[in-house]
């Protein structure tokens, strides 16, 4: 897709909802949800109450979401419209219908021969801009109330284009640019709201719990304990022997019981007759493989595994060896020091990511962790890597309650996990992106459904509560 075909659908959306999608609703809504006057005063009497009687994180917050407006609202008017300088719709495209605030009155722009370039500037718009930012900063903090500030948001986003004063692009470059600078605002804000509450000598539990992990070899795991390990598998006869090779060798040097079981989730290739051929007389340690048909998704794949596990402890790990079994040194003091659940990330301090993803995944992995753990009202930072430890209480308990059965499946666990009451650890791990991954993020439709599944999650769970 080039850059000719994205502004083609960007002008063909635009003069859909411009010409066809009018209604007298929308006529009286809209120029109401673009001026921005209309709210000064609930907002001025929001902050001033923030600022009297809130916190010293709210005052905090109220000082940056400031900051952030000016900042939002110079790069986009300042620096990016200058700078891309696209006509606005009524200075490019002939007979448009727009808005004029000051009579407050509909007109329909003039036949043009050519766009009007330095009459007006388009890209991005920093209403957009600036109410996606407020949005996201406000529901970083405020996560109940999300739901509202982005609805405001989108009216706000989609009324610019209703108004003929925006095309659709426009609007969504305001709104990547806005939630990227509330990002490091509310990161910022909140960083400054602890140092200021807990003073710079205050022990950091997160690194006391490194610390933990990282001295693994002075604590004493039971030798009487038994692990168990799923791996996932799909098509996977090409590299699931050189992993169940690392990991045998590792599980060989240890004290306690392990086993392994391979799940093949409707594999095309020979997956599991490979790991029976292989590994069906190992001496110590026990692997194998089932099969079922046809393919169902690597949610039910762990899901299937998990709860056909024997072990005291369960683990689940990806195919493809991106995380070594190295990592359980690290997880295990966790689960031995009382968290039900320990999981790897690859974006706490401590990580070591030896080979990246690409841009565009990392920075919709970065969006997706945001707009989960706000939903979801979770704080991890990372939900997906495939390196997560189990007790056999937590595995029975949250398995037999999981539904979904795609890749989704990591923040339903961990939901029902914390509606449960159950102890999660986060921990480090070095971390190897493999290019040929059996999961593939290549159209829209395939990112689409990932938050169609995120937004299923409550709605699928409506009975489980909190527990004190």
């Amino acid at each position: 897709m080039n850059l000719n075909t994205i502004l083609s659908f960007d002008q063909s959306l635009f003069l859909l909802i411009n010409r066809t999608w009018q209604n007298a609703f929308f006529d009286m809504l809209m120029p109401i949800m673009s001026a921005l006057e209309y709210f000064y005063i609930p907002i001025g009497i929001a902050w001033l109450l923030m600022i009297i009687k809130g916190s010293l994180k709210t005052r905090i917050a109220a000082v940056a979401i400031l900051l952030l407006i000016g900042c939002t609202e110079f790069i986009s008017s300042d620096v990016l419209k200058p700078a891309i300088n696209r006509p606005r719709p009524y200075h490019q495209l002939s007979e448009i219908r727009y808005y004029d605030r000051m009579p407050k009155t509909w007109f329909v722009s003039p036949e043009l021969s050519a766009p009007l370039y330095g009459k007006s500037q388009s890209m991005p718009s920093s209403h957009a801009t600036n109410i996606f930012a407020a949005a996201f900063f406000l529901s970083y903090f405020l996560r109940r109330g999300w739901p509202f500030f982005y609805l405001i948001a989108l009216l706000v986003g989609y009324s610019r284009v209703y108004l003929g004063d925006h095309f659709p692009l426009d609007v969504l470059a305001g709104a990547l640019i806005g939630t990227g600078c509330a990002y490091l605002f509310a990161r910022l804000s909140a960083g400054t709201a602890r140092f200021f509450e807990t003073g710079r000598n205050t022990p950091d539990p997160k690194k006391d719990q490194s610390d933990a992990a990282r001295s693994d070899n002075k604590l004493h795991i039971n030798k009487d304990m038994k692990l168990s390990i799923v791996i996932p598998a799909y098509n996977e006869e090409d590299r699931i022997i050189p992993t169940l090779e690392h990991a045998v060798d590792y599980l060989s040097g240890q004290n306690y019981e392990s086993d392994i079981l391979v799940v093949s989730d409707g594999s095309l290739d020979q997956t599991c007759a490979a790991v029976q051929k292989s590994f069906s007389n190992h001496p110590r340690i026990s692997v194998r493989a089932v099969e079922y048909h046809p393919n169902r998704g690597k949610g039910y794949a762990v899901r299937y595994g998990m709860l056909k596990a024997t072990g005291d402890y369960v683990l689940f790990m990806d195919a493809d060896y991106s995380v070594p079994m190295e990592a359980l040194e690290k997880a295990l003091p966790l689960i031995t020091a009382g968290h039900d659940i320990a999981i790897a990330s690859r974006a706490i301090s401590g990580a070591t990511i030896t080979r990246r993803q690409n841009f565009l995944r990392s920075l919709s992995g970065k969006l997706y962790t945001v707009i989960q753990n706000n939903y979801l009202d979770l704080s991890f930072k990372d939900t997906q890597c495939g390196f997560k430890l189990f007790t056999r209480e937590a595995v029975q308990y949250l398995f037999k309650r999981q539904k979904l059965h795609s890749v989704i499946f990591d923040p339903e666990i961990l939901w029902l996990a914390k509606q449960k009451g159950f102890k999660t650890a986060e921990f480090p791990v070095t971390w190897h992106h493999h290019v040929d991954s059996r999961i593939q993020y290549n159209s829209p439709g395939k990112y689409l459904f990932i938050f169609q599944e995120l937004f299923r999650i409550r709605r699928i769970h409506p009975l489980e509560k909190p527990e004190d």
